[in-house]
């Protein structure tokens, strides 16, 4: 029997203080190890860094644009498009990701107001 493993994971911090991860998205892919960040797209790092980078324009139900760049620390993979490819799984993964976080939190919001409505003494 083995164990499955997801494609995607976001990496956090194991050891305090080791290497802030606080903040910051790191996610890992696991089939091609390669790791990716996504930064706001006005980080200051971005200018300086020399790797790959790729946009990621994300709309919003409200109709803003949230812009940002996905840069790569490390990676196997030797082509350009399919590193391409990988990245379009990433933002795919994390918009689901960002999409159900929200979900979640205003359906956690809906309850905890329900609570409250369901416990004020009647008028």
């Amino acid at each position: 029997m083995k164990y499955s493993i997801p494609d995607f994971s976001i990496l956090t911090e194991l050891i305090a203080g080791e290497i802030p991860l606080h903040d910051r998205v790191v996610i890992f892919h696991w089939p091609s190890n390669t790791v990716m960040e996504l930064l706001p797209a006005d980080d200051g790092f971005i200018a300086k860094y020399d790797g790959p980078k790729f946009v990621w324009e994300r709309p919003y139900p409200n109709g803003e644009t949230a812009k940002a760049v996905f840069v790569i620390h490390r990676t196997i993979i030797d082509n350009p498009d399919d590193l391409s490819k990988v990245i379009d799984e990433a933002k795919k993964w994390y918009g689901d990701y960002l999409d159900w976080r929200d979900t979640s939190e205003e359906a956690l919001d809906d309850y905890f107001r329900q609570q409250e409505d369901d416990t004020d003494p009647p008028n």
